[in-house]
C-alpha cells in the first residue's frame, strides 16, 4: 500500500488527483480521529466502512511516519514531497493568510502569535512530530521509500511509477489547488517584494526545514536515483481514457463525501452544488491530460 504524507502547500494537491483518478476507489483521503494531534493511527484503518484490505494508496495532512500502517499492512510504502521552504512560507501565507484569516501583510503572518497557526518548520515536523531535523533525517532515510521536490515534480513522478510497480500509473497531470496563474517570469519579482525585508526572518524561523531541504536535494536524492535506477529503467506509464479517469474520480469522490466522511461525522462537503460544472471542469482537466502542464510557482 502506497501512503503519501501530504505536507501543506508542497504540489499534494495535485498529486492526489493523480491517484484518485488511478485508483478509483483503491484510494482513500484519511482523515485523523483526533484533530489535535492530526495523526492518523493505524488501527483506525478498521473503522473505514467496507474495510481497508482493497486499498492501494492512501493520503492526506494526517498520514505521518509515526501512523505506523506497516503493524497492519506490511507492505506500506511511504512517500512525500518537499518545497523550498521560503517558497512554502510565502504560499502559505498566501493560502491562509490572506485567504483564510484575511491578514494583508506578511509580517501579521510571520508574527502572528496564535498558536493555532503552525506556519514555521512544517516539513520538518510533519516527518519528525518535533522540529529536530536530524530526526527527519533519519526518518527518510530509514522510512521513507521515495522523497521528492516541487521544483523536480517530474522526477518525482517517475519514482512514484517505480515504486507503484507492478500497478502502472498515469502520471499526466493538471496543476490543483494553485494560486492565481502568474507569469513566470515576473514570479522571481514578486517573490522578492513579498519577502522583501522578511527574508532573512523567514530564513531564520525555518531553518530546519532549510537544511532538511538542502540535505534531500544535495544527498538524499542522488542516493535515491542511484538505488532505483534498476526499477526507472522497467517502469511504465499508462494513459488512461477520459472515461476511465472521470469514472474513477467520481467513484472516490461519491465514497469519500456521502460514505467515508458521514460515518467520521461529517457533512459531506464539498458538495457538488452545480453538477453540470463539476462535469465542465472535468471535462477541463481530461483535455489538459493531452499534454504535460508546467509546474508554476504557485503550485499547491
Amino acid at each position: 500500500m502506497l501512503a503519501f504524507i501530504h505536507i501543506p502547500k508542497c504540489g499534494g494537491t495535485t498529486l492526489i488527483d493523480v491517484l484518485r483518478r488511478n485508483f478509483g476507489l483503491a484510494h482513500l483521503d484519511l482523515i485523523a480521529k483526533d484533530r489535535s494531534t492530526m495523526c492518523y493511527r493505524a488501527n483506525e484503518l478498521n473503522r473505514i466502512p467496507g474495510g481497508f484490505t482493497h486499498l492501494k494508496s492512501i493520503a492526506g495532512h494526517a498520514i505521518r511516519p509515526a501512523s505506523i500502517f506497516e503493524d497492519l499492512v506490511p507492505e506500506t510504502k511511504y512517500y512525500t514531497l518537499l518545497r523550498d521552504p521560503v517558497d512554502r512560507f510565502i504560499s502559505d501565507f498566501r493560502h491562509f493568510g490572506k485567504q483564510q484569516y484575511g491578514m494583508q501583510d506578511l509580517c501579521d503572518w510571520l508574527r502572528a502569535g496564535d498558536r493555532r497557526f503552525d506556519r514555521f518548520n512544517v516539513q520538518t515536523k510533519y516527518l519528525a512530530g518535533c522540529d529536530d531535523v536530524l530526526v527527519a533525517k533519519q526518518i527518510l532515510e530509514e522510512r521513507v521509500a521515495l522523497v521528492g521536490l516541487v521544483e523536480r515534480y517530474d522526477e518525482f513522478l517517475d519514482g512514484l511509477r517505480a515504486i507503484s510497480a507492478p500497478f502502472s500509473l498515469d502520471t499526466r497531470y493538471v496543476v490543483q489547488n494553485a494560486a492565481k496563474q502568474r507569469d513566470p517570469s515576473t514570479d522571481a519579482l514578486a517573490k522578492s517584494k513579498c519577502c522583501g525585508e522578511y527574508l532573512d526572518e523567514i530564513k531564520e524561523k525555518n531553518s530546519a526545514d532549510i537544511e532538511l531541504y538542502e540535505y534531500v536535494r544535495d544527498i538524499l536524492l542522488p542516493r535515491q536515483l542511484a538505488r532505483l535506477a534498476d526499477d526507472l529503467a522497467f517502469s511504465q506509464s499508462c494513459e488512461l481514457s477520459k472515461l476511465t479517469s472521470k469514472l474513477r474520480r467520481w467513484q472516490n469522490y461519491l465514497f469519500r463525501n456521502f460514505v467515508y466522511k458521514p460515518s467520521l461525522g461529517y457533512w459531506p462537503w464539498p458538495l457538488p452544488i452545480n453538477p453540470t460544472r463539476r462535469l465542465a471542469i472535468e471535462a477541463d482537466c481530461n483535455e489538459n491530460l493531452d499534454s504535460k502542464a508546467v509546474l508554476p510557482a504557485g503550485l499547491a
